[in-house]
């Protein structure tokens, strides 16, 4: 009986408790998704008027039938002299990573640090200076962890102007332990010494991927269990590992490289001297290499599809962000001649017409990198 008047006193209070909810209470949140991209722009003036170059992008809703007006860009100004290479990461709350253009005129040999606010407000956190970063080209962030152990690096491509003689470009991959806490001074905990002449940077599981900037040598370098040598105790030169090559035959001047693991495809800008009459200068286009994780060893490799054409208005694109989630359509492409940002759909194919275009201000994009969850 006990229980019995016990079941009904407690059915009671729970009643009484559903039934304090007001009509008027907020519904739960749902996460709203995001499609940002990230766009590093590379003009640059020394002194006062320097404040009001803008040489960050970031664009929200990018993955909307039409992209935003210049009325809804939030641009920012970062510590760049100028800005080169741009990588968002998720990790810590999200980090933004910047290199420098890096001119005589007006010498940066630093990689800038940025957060992000919940609503997308970048704001300076540090600088990673070091008279070794002189040239930075590709950069990526990760987190590495076996189980017990679990550090963070950021990935630095430097094409170093300087050489160690006269036919030995000083290339090398250069990782920074805890890339947020250098202080002024930023020494890499491992440098790994390239043969090639290296541009975009990404990892696929636990390879690293470089493209090759050689003129007429356009190659993609994998690196294989690159990111199984990072936890690693102390400083040390690391010997270059082993790696193959994937040629692509006929590509001239290879630049950035963007992969979707969702639908394996992996995206590669590369530029040649135009063979038309009426389209003079450089002509830019895109390979798409579909089902890219079949490539296991060195070997040459032909693109499935190549948007190219006049239509695409390409010239001289340096850098491509694909949406990586699922069902992802758009990728992004950054040309600084055109000086414009192109998206196209992920399935375009051939002599195509841009989906969309992006414009700041008429300054130059070099590099793009998309926030797309």
């Amino acid at each position: 009986m006990k229980n019995y008047l016990f079941s009904i006193v407690v059915g009671c209070i729970l009643i009484s408790i559903a039934g304090c909810k007001r009509d008027d209470d907020e519904p739960e949140r749902v996460r709203k998704p995001i499609s940002r991209l990230y766009v590093s722009t590379s003009d640059y003036s020394a002194g006062s008027a320097s404040a009001s170059i803008f040489n960050v992008w970031p664009v929200d809703n990018v993955d909307g039938e039409e992209l935003p007006d210049r009325s809804e860009f939030r641009p920012f100004k970062s510590a760049a002299k100028g800005g080169r290479m741009i990588h968002y990461s998720p990790f810590n709350g999200g980090r933004i990573f910047q290199g420098s253009m890096n001119p005589i005129s007006n010498l940066d040999t630093a990689v800038h640090v940025m957060g992000i606010s919940k609503t997308g407000v970048l704001d300076n956190k540090s600088s990673l200076n070091s008279r070794i970063y002189d040239n930075v080209r590709g950069l990526y962030y990760t987190v590495e962890s076996d189980g017990k152990l679990t550090e963070d690096y950021l990935l630095i491509a430097n094409a170093s102007d300087t050489t160690d003689g006269a036919n030995d470009p000083n290339y090398t991959l250069f990782a920074v332990f805890k890339p947020e806490n250098t202080g002024s001074y930023s020494r890499p905990r491992y440098r790994m010494k390239l043969r090639h002449n290296p541009w975009g940077v990404l990892t696929i599981d636990r390879d690293l991927i470089i493209s090759r900037a050689e003129e007429g040598k356009g190659a993609i370098i994998i690196y294989k269990g690159y990111r199984n040598k990072l936890l690693q105790n102390g400083d040390s030169v690391m010997q270059e590992l082993d790696h193959y090559v994937l040629n692509i035959p006929g590509a001239n001047n290879v630049r950035g490289i963007s992969y979707s693991k969702s639908a394996d495809i992996l995206m590669v800008t590369d530029y040649g001297p135009s063979t038309s009459g009426t389209t003079p200068g450089n002509v830019g286009r895109i390979l798409i290499f579909e089902k890219f994780s079949q490539y296991k060893a060195a070997q040459d490799i032909t693109p499935t599809r190549i948007v190219e054409g006049d239509l695409t208005q390409l010239k001289e694109p340096t850098d491509v962000a694909i949406d990586g989630k699922a069902g992802g359509k758009y990728f992004f492409v950054a040309d600084p001649v055109s000086k414009r940002v192109y998206r196209f759909l992920i399935s375009d194919n051939g002599n195509v017409k841009p989906n969309g275009e992006l414009n700041f201000d008429n300054r130059p994009p070099q590099s793009v990198s998309l926030d797309s969850r």
